[in-house]
This record gives structure tokens, sequence and C-alpha cells, in this order.
């Protein structure tokens, strides 16, 4: 019924050599920031603005945590097979083929696809790219996988699990699967080879109201690239992820958290960048001579190493300029860090932009890492009612709190 990946064509490979910017615009498509606009003005003006995001994304909808049971179902085996299970939602992206492609061809691991709802056409296609001992799910079976996994609606896009020989969740990770493949295709692979987890991976998280934060390691970056710790023990942080000010939408959502920042000083206000390290994007371009990518495509001219990381750097240089000018703009409330190779976006499971969180100085989360509610309404971009004077409330009651 399969073949083999011999066969395999996938989209052009500007996808790869552009591949230090796909974290940021998988994350962009997953969370599109204008709602639909045929919402009524009933429920635009609902008293709990963020109700629709809370339900996409929250602990039970991002997939079953690290540690947990891989329940066991009528579809596939799990006992004694180091597994990868890719959950394939409503937003789904074909050029994740190739990766699939690639490690289902990993001797010692099983490859298990769910493709939820209006995916399942999608079915023949994968079963003529992927090897024939690959597990294709379609509907129903796809629905109650993805229910047992705890994966949700849309906008979750693909979570991905590897399961050990116990049966046990070993490692997660949501957004497209170029993500998992650009961060963690060594840690698949020593995964498969060993049933473990390699050392030093950073466990993605679903944090939720009330949870305490695992407190990172690691360091940020200043925007003039100096290592900067994530300060704890102190006041309550406000973490931001947004667009440039350059844009409507990145305008109209910092004024409004700029209120909250002069109306609360003693809450910290850091805005964060994603980017790639040249570390990073030396991985990128390896990944597709590990993978065979370039092989694939035999008409594509492939950049040198030193010519990839050199349009990587670049694109990232540009990216902190603009930055730095926004910062500017900003004023002294905000303070701007670098997430470079987004460890903390991952770690904290940073759900997209423009995104909030909010934690005290404990790491206790008072805001879960939320979706800003906005929609377009004849090319203006408004926010939803009501996200300021929750923000507010939430800020003032960690403010009484603390005192």
């Amino acid at each position: 019924m399969r073949t083999s990946c011999q066969g395999l064509r996938i989209l052009p490979l500007v996808a790869i050599l552009v591949l230090f910017a796909s974290f940021t615009a998988g994350l962009s498509r997953q969370s599109s920031p204008c709602e639909d606009c045929s919402d009524t003005e009933a429920a635009w003006m609902s008293e709990d603005p963020f109700r629709k995001w809370h339900s996409i994304f929250n602990p039970y909808t991002l997939g079953l945590p690290v540690g947990s049971n891989a329940p066991a179902n009528d579809f596939f085996e799990l006992l004694a097979r180091r597994t990868l299970v890719v959950v394939f939602h409503q937003e789904h992206d074909p050029s994740d083929y190739h990766y699939l492609a690639a490690w289902g061809e990993l001797d010692g691991l099983q490859l298990v696809c769910v493709l939820i709802g209006s995916l399942s056409p999608h079915l023949a296609t994968m079963s003529s790219l992927l090897s024939d001992d690959t597990v294709l799910l379609g509907e129903p079976e796809a629905s109650i996988v993805a229910a047992t996994y705890q994966v949700g609606g849309g906008g979750v896009g693909s979570v991905a699990f590897l399961v050990n020989e116990s049966q046990e969740v070993a490692y997660r990770s949501r957004n497209h699967l170029r993500e998992l493949a650009t961060d963690d295709d060594a840690m698949l692979r020593h995964f498969v080879a060993t049933g473990e987890i390699l050392a030093g991976t950073h466990i993605q998280h679903v944090l939720w109201y009330g949870d305490t934060a695992p407190w990172p390691d690691f360091a940020l970056q200043s925007i003039d690239g100096d290592p900067q710790m994530l300060p704890q023990g102190d006041c309550v942080k406000l973490l931001y992820c947004g667009p440039s000010l350059a844009g409507e939408v990145g305008r109209l959502v910092h004024s409004k958290l700029d209120t909250l920042a002069r109306e609360f000083p003693s809450v910290d206000f850091y805005w964060m960048l994603w980017c790639h390290s040249d570390e990073t994007l030396q991985s990128m371009w390896e990944l597709g001579q590990r993978l065979g990518l370039y092989e694939m495509q035999p008409n594509f001219a492939v950049l040198p190493e030193a010519d990839f990381v050199a349009q990587g750097r670049s694109y990232r240089e540009e990216l902190i300029d603009v930055f730095r000018s926004d910062l500017q703009v900003a004023g002294s409330r905000w303070t701007g860090v670098l997430d470079v190779d987004l460890h903390l976006t991952r770690f904290w499971g940073i759900v997209g932009l423009p995104s909030i969180m909010i934690v005290n100085g404990n790491g206790k989360v008072l805001f879960p890492s939320t979706i800003v509610p906005i929609r377009t309404v004849a090319s203006t971009p408004e926010i939803r009612s009501g996200v300021l004077d929750e923000l507010r409330r939430i800020l003032a009651d960690a403010a009484t709190f603390e005192q």
C-alpha cells in the first residue's frame, strides 16, 4: 500500500535556507492574532476576554506531559517499541512529509501519524511517501487517539510525542515538525539508539494558573548580546512576545500594555525577541545534509555552509536593529531580551505572538502564556474589550499579595 521515500519530492528548499526564521513564522501561523470577525458583538464583549485562547491552549489540549503513561489503544502497539507519535490537527504543513520520511527509515523507530478531521484526505499522499510500516490513522481513529493523548483544537497545530518501551511519554514537542527537526533531530536519533532523552534537553512545559514554572538555568541575552539571567525572587514579571511597532498590531498591543507599565511601576515588563545563534544556523545546514534533503532536490543550488550561516546572521542582525529601535520608542519601563534559539519559549511553552505571560518572582504562574485577542474591523485591528481590565486585576492582586 505504501512506497518507500525514494520517490519523495519536497517543497523548494528555500524553506530550509531560511529555516532560522521558521519557528517565529510557525507560531504566527498557528496563533493568528486576528479572531474571526464574524464574532457577534455580544461574544466580542463577553466577560472573559481570554476565553477563546484559553480553550485552545491549556494543559488538556497541548498533549500529555512528559512522564505520563501513553494510553494503549487498538490501533498500534507501544510496549517494547520506541515510538514517535505525531498528531496533526487542522493546521498542517505538507512540507513536514520529508522529515517524517527520513525518520520513518530509522531502524528501531515506530512512526505513527494521526491526521484529524479535514486532514484525513492527506492519508493517501502520506501513504505514497512514507515507509510501508508507518502507521497512518484518519477518522474516526484519529480523534480517539488525539483525545487520549490530550491534543486539542485546531490552533494547537501538531504535537509530537516520543514514547519509550515502557509506554511512557519521554518527550513532547508542539509546533511544526521542522522545529522538532531543527532542535531535536540529534536527540531523536539518540532516543532511537538508547531509549533515553539526550542529556541537557529542556523539556517543554505547559504551565497554567497557580503552577510553579521551573526557573531557567540558562541565560537570555540583552539587546547588546550580553548574557542576562531572568532574576528570581523579586517582583512580578510580565513577559510579552509581540511584533514590531512598525505594524498596526504591534503599536496597538504595546500601547495597551504600556498603560499597565506606567500604572504598576513595581512590575518588571519584558519584551522578548526570538532569534537563532550561529551554532544553530550551522546545525540547520548540517540537518539538510544528514537527512539527505538536498539530494532529494537535485536541481536546487545549495548554499555553502559559510554562506548559509552568513545569511542567517545578517537576518538576525536586521531583526535586532529593528528591535533596538522599538525599545527606544517603548521607553525605560521595558527591558528587551533576546530568546536566542528559543530556549525559554520552548521551556515555558510560549504559545505564539502577540502573547503575554505573568509570573511572580518565585515562578508562580499568575497568567499563563496566552494570545492577545485581536480582531480586524474595516482593516483596523482592535483588542477585545476587557483585556486591559483583566490584566490590571491580576497585577493589582499580585501587588497586594506581595505587600
